[in-house]
């Protein structure tokens, strides 16, 4: 079992591309690793865009979705904007630095590709029909939506924990925090109302 536990680790973190200088006929095309990474990274992110916009209107699953939004217009209207979510999360999440490997292996691909499946899976859901109103959650909610709601909050509450905990172990929190309110009063705040 440790063997194959060993293989499954190692296939799930190789690159499927070096991250490293490019050379096309002798010509250096891109100069610096994390030049690479970051054109890996968008490349990655509009392919799983692309794939996951034609799975979710497959018509078997029958999940919902805009009939009308086509790929012509996401790059038309939306492409910018993931364009600049990928920038940032770049960015914030120091994928540039040399010590992280590429974004080209499954352990970020796979839940990529989860992230982008999950909201339109569970639209299927039909105990997941309800607003957030105080009407709703008193009188309306099943029980289904309460345990679905305790199950992501718990869910949430482990991930920042070890969140914290790690970077209270590396003695980075008080830059995590920062790092945390700047990115808050950025994206936050201008649609606060």
């Amino acid at each position: 079992a440790t063997e194959t536990y060993q293989r499954f680790v190692e296939v799930m973190n190789k690159n499927l591309i070096r991250d490293s200088r490019f050379y096309f006929r002798g010509v250096m095309i891109i100069e610096h690793p994390a030049i690479s990474k970051f054109l890996k990274f968008a490349g990655i992110t509009i392919f799983l865009l692309y794939i996951t916009h034609g799975f979710v209107r497959l018509e078997s699953l029958d999940w919902e979705h805009d009939r009308s939004y086509s790929m012509r217009e996401f790059f038309l209207y939306d492409m910018h904007q993931s364009m600049l979510d990928t920038i940032v999360f770049f960015v914030i999440g120091r994928l540039y630095l040399y010590e992280r490997r590429g974004v080209d292996q499954l352990v970020y691909i796979l839940p990529m590709l989860v992230g982008m499946i999950y909201p339109s899976w569970t639209s299927t859901w039909g105990f997941l029909r309800h607003s957030v109103s105080m009407y709703e959650i008193v009188c309306m909610w099943p029980t289904a939506l309460f345990e679905y709601v305790v199950g992501v909050a718990a869910l949430d509450i482990w991930i920042i924990y070890k969140h914290v905990r790690h970077a209270h172990r590396d003695g980075v929190l008080l830059c995590k925090l920062a790092e945390l309110l700047v990115c808050l009063s950025i994206f936050m705040a201008p649609m606060a109302s």
